[in-house]
């Protein structure tokens, strides 16, 4: 019991001589620890719903190309601080001597990086179908496709595309090459 009375005597003794003085001084821990330290905000792009309008390439299994427009819209998911799912539809009209229009529905995943003045960079790759209509008739197929986004600023982007689209029937594709401009909500 008297070795117990001694023993709060001394840690009162401690207690009262510091009271007065920084703790952190005494204690040989990490004070960030314990004091509210505020965090640094991350920089995470947000998720957006795109609209974009741009110039179109084509050219054919046939031999025959051409230059048009694209119009379309997409949604950007972001699943991580880079990795992005992108879903999109768009039509296209490619100008060629046949007429052809397109509707591609395109899913794909992308990553991006960030520069230090703001301007960011998307590559992404995905896949996806596609409806032909031309003055003879209809055919549709699947697709890939690959490109690079640039982001200008937090609402304006380039997006360059370039898309495979093979047809029902053996050996019939087109390929396609954009450059749009990309507006985010």
């Amino acid at each position: 019991m008297k070795k117990l009375i001694l023993l709060s005597m001394v840690l009162g003794s401690i207690g009262v001589a510091h009271a007065d003085s920084d703790v952190w001084k005494t204690v040989p821990i990490n004070k960030d620890d314990y004091q509210n330290v505020q965090k640094e905000e991350v920089n995470q792009p947000s998720n957006s719903f795109d609209v974009f309008v741009g110039a179109t390439h084509s050219r054919t299994s046939m031999g025959d190309s051409g230059s048009g427009y694209n119009i379309g819209a997409s949604y950007t998911s972001y699943q991580t601080k880079n990795i992005f799912l992108q879903p999109s539809i768009q039509f296209v009209d490619s100008g060629n001597s046949y007429n052809d229009k397109y509707v591609l529905a395109n899913f794909d995943v992308g990553y991006t990086y960030t520069l230090n003045n703001g301007i960011s960079l998307s590559p992404k790759a995905g896949l996806g179908f596609y409806k032909a209509m031309y003055d003879e008739g209809s055919n549709y197929g699947g697709s890939y496709n690959y490109g690079l986004e640039v982001g200008l600023n937090k609402t304006t982007s380039v997006d360059i595309s370039r898309t495979h689209a093979f047809g029902q029937s053996s050996g019939h594709y087109v390929d396609l090459t954009a450059i749009s401009l990309k507006y985010k909500f």
